[in-house]
């Protein structure tokens, strides 16, 4: 007969860790979950399940458990490797675990990829749609208080001489804007 000296089978069977899974009877590995995929923290898996909306597993095979998107980024289904960065003109309103990116409303913008939230535009600019990447400033003869969403026109007697101002200047004694524009 053949010798099994030297040579051992195995005594038991050992529980897959968390983030592996052994889906038949007499698995002699345990194999990885796919990225975007986990055991929810749980050993001797028989599958692997897709993380939720708004969580991924940050590109990882092997992951014991889904991590959620910070804020500025989303997953907008379930079982996604990867959380994308919302766009510059959106953000997900300082929420973790987002599913979709909200345009921010006129008087705020956001210049970044995966801004968390939108800025309310400086005085001496303005937005005035959703979306809003960079506000634009108010020309000179006008000026904006912190969030317009349009700019007002100085007052007569009163003027602003450069573009983006937050306020207009009265006119110095002797002096008037009649005539001027």
């Amino acid at each position: 007969g053949h010798s099994t000296e030297g040579k051992s089978g195995a005594a038991e069977c050992e529980p897959c860790a968390a983030g592996q899974f052994a889906g038949d009877k007499g698995s002699a590995s345990c194999s990885s979950c796919a990225a975007g995929t986990s055991t929810n923290n749980k050993t001797a898996a028989t599958a692997c399940s897709a993380c939720a909306a708004g969580q991924s597993t940050n590109n990882q095979t092997g992951a014991a458990d889904c991590s959620v998107c910070g804020a500025g980024s989303i997953t907008p289904e379930e079982g996604m490797a990867v959380c994308t960065l919302c766009e510059a003109g959106s953000s997900t309103v300082n929420t973790a675990g987002a599913t979709s990116c909200t345009l921010c409303s006129p008087g705020s913008h956001a210049p970044n990829n995966g801004s968390a939230s939108c800025e309310g535009c400086a005085g001496g600019s303005f937005s005035d749609k959703n979306g809003t990447v960079t506000c634009t400033l108010c020309s000179k003869g006008s000026f904006s208080i912190a969030n317009a969403t349009m700019c007002n026109l100085c007052a007569p007697g009163t003027f602003s001489e450069n573009d983006g101002s937050a306020e207009c200047t009265l006119c110095e004694a002797g002096y008037s804007t009649e005539g001027v524009r």
